[in-house]
């Protein structure tokens, strides 16, 4: 395989930009699988080349998904706020039609969902938090899309979310690229 000196500069910002659109589009787009263009440098660049774009391909996952995290935080407080002033004023409410009486199955649910929803905001705003993401972002279960939407309503900062993104995708990729060259 070709020396990234011999590849040229064109070639290697090529295969880095690349790797940062892939990781970029793949964070919203899941059809999109960013560990095949991963796997994929590995197979037909030099190790260094592919260390690189799969680095850029982690930077672009990161990307977006502290887009996704940071949209998540701004729909709860808008949430929350229409929430406040719904309860303030009966005319800004978003209810005008009287509401049906939900049976016991659909209780349940939203009791249980609410409960799962509650569990989850207060395990990734503690102190297990990073570790989580961190697990979600090297290993992908719990998807890493969730994480980042629950993340982002959870009392999480973005620069903690940024960095354990990073380092699990970082881990994620760098062992996909080594992973060929070990046979």
């Amino acid at each position: 395989m070709p020396d990234v000196a011999a590849t040229g500069p064109l070639l290697v910002a090529l295969v880095l930009l690349s790797g940062l659109a892939v990781g970029l589009v793949s964070t919203v787009v899941p059809v999109l699988a960013v560990e095949a263009y991963v796997v994929s440098a590995a197979l037909t660049a030099s190790l260094p080349l592919a260390l690189g774009a799969a680095a850029a391909a982690a930077v672009g996952q990161t990307v977006g998904k502290v887009a996704v995290f940071l949209a998540s935080r701004r729909a709860g407080e808008r949430w929350r706020s229409d929430d406040r002033a719904s309860r303030r004023s009966p005319r800004w409410s978003s209810r005008t039609r009287p509401r049906r009486t939900p049976g016991p199955r659909e209780v349940r649910a939203r009791r249980w969902l609410a409960d799962v929803n509650t569990h989850a905001l207060r395990l990734l705003g503690g102190r297990p938090g990073p570790a989580v993401v961190l697990a979600s972002g090297a290993v992908g279960m719990p998807p890493l899309l969730l994480v980042a939407g629950y993340a982002g309503l959870s009392t999480m900062r973005v620069g903690t979310f940024s960095v354990v993104v990073l380092l699990g995708r970082v881990g994620r990729f760098g062992a996909l690229v080594l992973l060929p060259t070990a046979w």
